[in-house]
């Protein structure tokens, strides 16, 4: 039989872990969403900001 307290750290941490991942993933979403093509033929994920006109 497990220890209630396991069982509630190991919960926790699934949580954590599955916000982790949907957040990163969502990250992932809004970049491929705004970048420009050419940020994507350059294999660079970092120039898609640069690569957008500035706000003013």
């Amino acid at each position: 039989k497990k220890n209630l307290k396991e069982v509630v750290l190991l919960h926790t941490a699934t949580q954590q872990l599955l916000a982790f991942v949907s957040a990163l993933f969502l990250l992932l979403l809004w970049f491929v969403l705004t970048c420009p093509g050419a940020c994507l033929d350059q294999n660079s994920v970092l120039l898609c900001p640069a690569a957008r006109p500035p706000v003013e």
